[in-house]
């Protein structure tokens, strides 16, 4: 839901909003190749707990200093951390599968481990924009239903586009905004503040997700050395 704040709220094209969450991607890229040496001293567990942790912290973080108006150096420190937890807890969520799996059950067990991450993230996204659609909905509205400046008669067609969470089903409510007039500022405030609005829930409704997830890392077994290095080779630790 980041880059839809940058692009509509912000008006960034697709390539500036890149450009902004490119901290993460950098932060991840750096740490995830480090996760192995801290699972080997470590634990992979308490790698995937503290990475998820790090995610947690950071997304609401993100719900704490969201706005409008705020400076996009202000992502800056938020994503690096965001990063760093991904990069620690991806790597190691799909070790930690692997490694409990016999060497000849190892391409079944990635694909399925593969399948259920891509079903997982399917169902975060789609509970998130739900999320995030509501906000819109609820936040614009209530500002629509305030707002002097809007005239009565364009009122509910913007009302619609709000409901469709700013989707293109409403036209006459995207004619509106795309006006220049004292009319089109007001509605691309209303549009704005909603948007921030539902960022913001989302991003704490992804935060309690993590922490969820943080807390189930923390039941995952821990075997020694010699009972995952005689799983890997199929034969019974002595």
């Amino acid at each position: 839901v980041l880059p839809i704040y940058l692009q509509i709220a912000r008006g960034l094209s697709a390539f500036d909003a890149a450009l902004v969450v490119l901290p993460f991607a950098l932060s991840m890229f750096l740490v995830a190749p480090l996760a192995g040496m801290l699972a080997s001293r470590f634990g992979a567990k308490w790698v995937v707990t503290g990475g998820m942790i790090c995610e947690a912290v950071s997304l609401f973080w993100l719900s704490r200093i969201l706005a409008v108006d705020v400076a996009f150096v202000t992502f800056i420190p938020m994503l690096l951390l965001y990063g760093v937890g991904t990069g620690l807890a991806t790597a190691q969520l799909a070790n930690i599968t692997l490694s409990d799996i016999p060497r000849s059950q190892a391409g079944a067990g990635s694909g399925a481990n593969n399948t259920v991450r891509q079903v997982g993230s399917a169902i975060g996204v789609a509970i998130l924009g739900a999320v995030l659609a509501a906000q819109i909905a609820t936040v614009g509205n209530a500002e629509l239903s305030a707002n002097i400046t809007v005239p009565p008669p364009a009122k509910p067609a913007i009302a619609q586009a709000l409901d469709n969470g700013l989707s293109s089903d409403a036209p006459q409510g995207a004619a509106v905004v795309s006006s220049n007039s004292p009319v089109a500022h007001a509605v691309q405030q209303i549009v704005d503040d909603s948007i921030t609005a539902g960022t913001r829930t989302a991003a704490i409704a992804a935060a309690i997700f993590v922490v969820f997830g943080a807390i189930s890392s923390l039941f995952i077994p821990r075997p020694s050395a010699e009972e995952r290095q005689a799983e890997w080779q199929g034969s019974p630790a002595e």
